[in-house]
């Protein structure tokens, strides 16, 4: 696993502090192959080799501990745009070991959940009714 070797070094080399294996939360249901930390984040970084990962080990990758944990998926190939979309939506950050350089890395990190509820009370007001067509109501009746 020379590549693990070289994706650790750039990593470290971009700032990030390398964390011990025991440093895994213990409600996490997948194993990262690197922990990192940086601006008081931890980074859970998993190195695919090929560019498909089954849907049910995402949700399992989607799913992480509160606090400012950020899954990682590094990729050695470039997976197709339908898959990125999908695994960016499931907030899962994703990035690129292509060519032997850590490229592309799209970091998702979560929102504090105080700036979630403000924004969410910004749009309260602004909520939009759809009432559908199928319904007799009489401000629909034509005289």
């Amino acid at each position: 696993m020379a590549n693990i070797d070289k994706i650790k070094e750039q990593f470290v080399g971009k700032g990030f502090v390398e964390l011990s294996q025991s440093k895994i939360p213990k409600t996490l249901l997948w194993q990262p192959d690197l922990i990192f930390t940086n601006d008081n984040y931890t980074y859970l970084v998993l190195i695919k080799s090929n560019n498909s990962i089954p849907p049910t080990y995402l949700n399992r990758i989607a799913t992480i501990p509160k606090g400012n944990v950020i899954s990682l998926i590094i990729f050695s190939q470039k997976p197709s745009v339908s898959d990125e979309k999908l695994i960016l939506s499931m907030g899962i950050s994703i990035g690129y070991f292509l060519r032997g350089k850590l490229t592309n890395l799209s970091i998702k990190k979560k929102l504090p959940e105080t700036i979630v509820k403000k924004e969410i009370k910004k749009k309260l007001p602004v909520i939009d009714i759809f009432v559908s067509s199928k319904q007799d109501i009489a401000e629909r009746k034509v005289c």
